[in-house]
């Protein structure tokens, strides 16, 4: 949490920044104006509209670069993934100043930001993403639980099971005789 934050909840006296030592230290100071920030995002924000970027409100400001990549980037592949990235590790880096005492040189953060990207890349959120960009013409059909056992049956393990998730590499074998059902078999 930020050092704003922390002095509202009485953790702290202190809202400065650990790593530049502005007085506020707030989520808009921390991913944006805070030096460290700053000069990652002057290395990847064109110059025209530099000045929309760093001013836009916070939560807008990160919708959009989320999900217009051609607004501040001449570089707009994978920005959503490459923006996310730079978040997450700028705030990594923030609490490594703040709670650990080492310092993080920008270049590093962007590196390893890169990494996140390229991971990105291979996950399911990225075939996610491609699908979502899809002309897709949907045509919603109720398939009655009867026809559909096997979707019947996890969703019935689901209301048994305590766990929050659960992740299967093989049928659980009460669904197994389900498939068969299913398939026609």
């Amino acid at each position: 949490m930020t050092n704003v934050e922390r002095v509202r909840r009485h953790f702290s006296l202190d809202s400065s920044c650990p790593s530049c030592g502005y007085s506020i230290e707030d989520v808009d100071h921390v991913l944006r104006h805070c030096p460290l920030a700053y000069s990652i995002w002057e290395n990847h924000i064109k110059p025209t509209v530099f000045n929309d970027f760093m001013n836009f409100p916070i939560k807008a400001w990160i919708v959009r670069n989320l999900t217009h990549a051609n607004l501040f980037t001449d570089s707009p592949e994978d920005w959503d993934i490459l923006f996310g990235a730079l978040l997450w590790n700028i705030w990594l880096t923030r609490n490594a100043i703040e709670f650990e005492s080492t310092v993080e040189l920008t270049g590093l953060v962007v590196e390893r930001s890169d990494d996140r990207r390229e991971a990105g890349r291979r996950t399911i959120l990225w075939h996610l993403r491609d699908l979502c960009h899809r002309n897709w013409v949907l045509r919603p059909t109720l398939i009655p639980r009867e026809i559909n056992m096997v979707a019947d049956g996890i969703a019935k393990l689901a209301l048994r099971d305590t766990i929050e998730e659960t992740y299967y590499s093989v049928p659980p074998p009460s669904i197994q005789p389900l498939l068969i059902v299913d398939t026609g078999g």
